[in-house]
């Protein structure tokens, strides 16, 4: 039976097994997709004896090790290359490719709304993981000016020397510069298991579209907020559905 999985750390709440789980079932393909869930301080050391599994043909990297899987590949794709970060390998013989479909998948997922983001201003919280590609997506959809808060400020100011159009913010600007965006998109993991937006409620207007990463649980106090005030809110089901579709392809499960 071929193998797939999820790495990363503390990823119980994950939808993927079922999503993948389900598509080899229905397609009657003879695979299983786990979840191998590794502490950072073994993650070097376990991951060689994981990619060492003949069975493995593929697997997904989520957080904290995006960037971190890199040196246990053998190759990377030219957009995994131009993010710096992977979320998908496949296996080629004894060879692994990283992939990042993370930029797709949020593309697809709000290319509903490209017209309205577009000439627009928007606010991305957070600068690691899959921020990178939020913000490439942000900037091909063609929103005019894309704002960085994080936390460390450096990472913000890093990340936003790669994009032209991005500018870094300390997160005590975050009410001033939140009202001018048409799109706020929360790439952190605040919500993920409770805690506070980070975006104050009087920061926060009608129409706006507040994008919410975290699909588990489906509403965070972020998108509660957005809700209450008249914007439109979402969260990374529909984002976590397009990957998938993508990740499918590169296993060679869907043209």
């Amino acid at each position: 039976m071929d193998e797939f999985f999820l790495v990363g750390h503390k990823i119980s709440y994950s939808l993927s097994p079922k999503i993948y789980n389900e598509f080899f079932e229905k397609n009657r393909i003879d695979a299983h997709y786990g979840i191998f869930d590794v502490s950072p301080e073994n993650f070097d050391s376990e991951i060689k004896i994981f990619l060492a599994n003949e069975n493995l043909k593929g697997f997904n990297i989520t957080k904290p090790y995006k960037i971190r899987i890199i040196p246990h590949l053998n190759i990377l794709s030219s957009e995994a290359e131009e993010l710096g970060s992977v979320n998908c390998a496949v296996r080629f013989g004894n060879l692994f490719k990283g992939f990042n479909t993370d930029k797709a998948g949020f593309i697809r997922s709000i290319e509903k709304f490209g017209s309205e983001i577009k000439g627009k201003s928007a606010l991305v919280l957070g600068a690691g993981g899959v921020a990178p590609a939020v913000v490439s997506g942000l900037s091909e959809i063609g929103a005019l000016k894309i704002f960085i808060a994080n936390r460390t400020f450096e990472k913000a100011e890093k990340l936003a020397e790669r994009f032209e159009r991005a500018k870094e913010i300390p997160v005590s600007e975050i009410p001033e510069v939140a009202p001018e965006c048409k799109i706020i998109v929360n790439a952190t993991t605040v919500g993920l298991h409770g805690g506070k937006s980070l975006v104050p409620e009087s920061a926060v207007r009608s129409g706006q579209i507040l994008y919410d990463l975290i699909y588990n649980p489906e509403e965070t106090d972020f998108l509660k907020i957005g809700k209450k005030k008249g914007a439109i809110v979402m969260n990374g089901r529909k984002m976590l559905e397009e990957q998938a579709k993508e990740n499918l392809r590169i296993w060679g499960f869907l043209k």
